[in-house]
């Protein structure tokens, strides 16, 4: 594995790469969208004017999968090499506007395939995951942890099992753990709370309607600390996602559930006391709000947009995903989804992943690739980037009939997690790139 830490300011024009593919698979009929008579009159935002940025060449040749927020950094996350067989990770500088950011570069982890799907940080750590080979004594994939802690120390650690484990999903789970989502053996999903101190994670294997589930986001919730809500897809495929609950404690009571939904589901976060769902469905976005037993409260279509990415910050709701075009981000004001275009960024992920949008901060930034090059783009509080242009569309209010699924848990399985790799020291300072035009 290869990992770079690096320390930049630029902002860049996407220009001169192959339109973007994912998300365009049709998933299925969600039905039509309600006549909502006299659609609001949306308009663009003016264009952007938002300083700042990042550029890395070589680092990030196979995509930015993920990115957080820690301090006055911005973390990147992703795969290195053309084969998608080595982890990257990155780290911006984020200085006040006198001092001139520099970016460097570190090495970590092992020499076979490595790579991070997944992170998140509470502001004062982060956790980032992923699968290893590097380092296992078997043929069978293993989990990859790298863990910043509020020493600033740096580590990564490899879980390991009877089975393959994969890590797809990480949240913090106050106070001072971490769950973790993705793959166990070639039949289950898993959901386990890893405590750092620790040396054994219990995880819980669990199939939903006999199928495999591959989980994309995990999702505290705040009315029970030992059932996180799930999000992703079921059996690899993009037709048919879930949206569960399991519960990671069941001996007493097991407060799981799970419902389908006909349409490739991307991300979840819980805000307005609502698990908020984003998906593609034919290629138009979708939009699902949920209650915490399950039941769909509200539902839209955000037509010609798919979605891969929902957030809240302060009380406006982002969204991001992909079109043939490029990347997109947006905000929602009453009906009206108004944001900026990134035409030829991509996010070129190893994986059909969330948006590496991180709207924690004073700034947000969305994360994506134009060639060998990975680009952080600043972003304003309307959704606006310097290097974009903007759009606006109406979302409608749309009709989706979930699907009772049958959660089924698996006997806990026990993941050892022991260190597997060193950090070396920095091999490269250089100056910021330039910014875009």
């Amino acid at each position: 594995m290869v990992c770079a830490v690096w320390l930049a300011a630029a902002c860049n024009q996407a220009f001169g790469l192959d339109p973007v593919v994912r998300g365009d698979a049709a998933a299925g009929d969600v039905g039509d969208a309600v006549d909502v008579g006299d659609a609001p009159a949306c308009e663009p935002h003016a264009a952007g004017q938002v300083a700042g940025g990042a550029a890395l060449e070589g680092v990030f040749m196979n995509g930015v999968a993920a990115v957080v927020r820690h301090g006055d950094r911005l973390f990147l996350f992703g795969v290195h090499n053309t084969r998608g067989t080595d982890g990257a990770l990155a780290a911006i500088s984020l200085p006040p506007p006198t001092q001139m950011p520099m970016w460097t570069t570190r090495s970590i982890g092992g020499a076979s395939n490595d790579q991070l799907w997944a992170a998140a940080s509470t502001g004062d750590e982060f956790l980032a995951g992923g699968m290893t080979r590097s380092f296992q004594t078997s043929t069978l994939d293993e989990g990859l942890l790298l863990r910043l802690d509020s020493t600033n120390t740096l580590t990564s650690r490899r879980l390991r099992a009877g089975v393959a484990i994969q890590v797809r999903a990480v949240a913090a789970a106050p106070p001072g753990e971490w769950w973790l989502a993705g793959a166990a053996g070639t039949n289950d999903g898993f959901v386990a709370r890893l405590n750092p101190m620790t040396t054994t994670v219990a995880a819980i294997p669990f199939t939903i309607d006999g199928s495999r589930p591959v989980p994309r986001r995990i999702v505290d919730a705040p009315d029970d600390g030992s059932a996180p809500f799930v999000v992703g897809q079921l059996g690899g495929g993009t037709g048919t996602g879930f949206v569960a609950r399991i519960d990671s404690d069941p001996v007493v009571e097991d407060s799981s559930w799970a419902v389908t939904v006909q349409m490739e589901v991307f991300d979840a976060a819980w805000f307005d006391a609502s698990l908020w769902v984003a998906g593609d469905a034919g290629g138009s976005g979708l939009l699902l709000r949920f209650d915490g037993a399950g039941g769909l409260l509200e539902s839209w279509r955000v037509p010609s947009r798919p979605l891969h990415r929902v957030d809240h910050r302060g009380a406006t709701t982002w969204l991001g995903g992909a079109t043939n075009a490029g990347l997109f981000v947006a905000t929602i004001a009453g009906d009206c989804v108004t944001g900026t275009d990134l035409a030829m960024l991509t996010p070129a992920q190893p994986l059909r992943a969330t948006l590496p949008l991180e709207v924690a901060g004073d700034v947000p930034y969305l994360a994506g690739r134009v060639g060998t090059s990975a680009r952080a783009i600043p972003l304003g509080e309307d959704g606006s980037a310097t290097c974009g242009v903007p759009f606006a569309v109406a979302r409608q209010q749309a009709t989706i009939t979930p699907t009772v699924g049958v959660v089924a848990a698996g006997a806990p399985l026990a993941l050892a997690h022991e260190p597997v790799s060193t950090i070396g020291a920095p091999i490269g300072i250089a100056a910021p790139a330039p910014t875009c035009p």
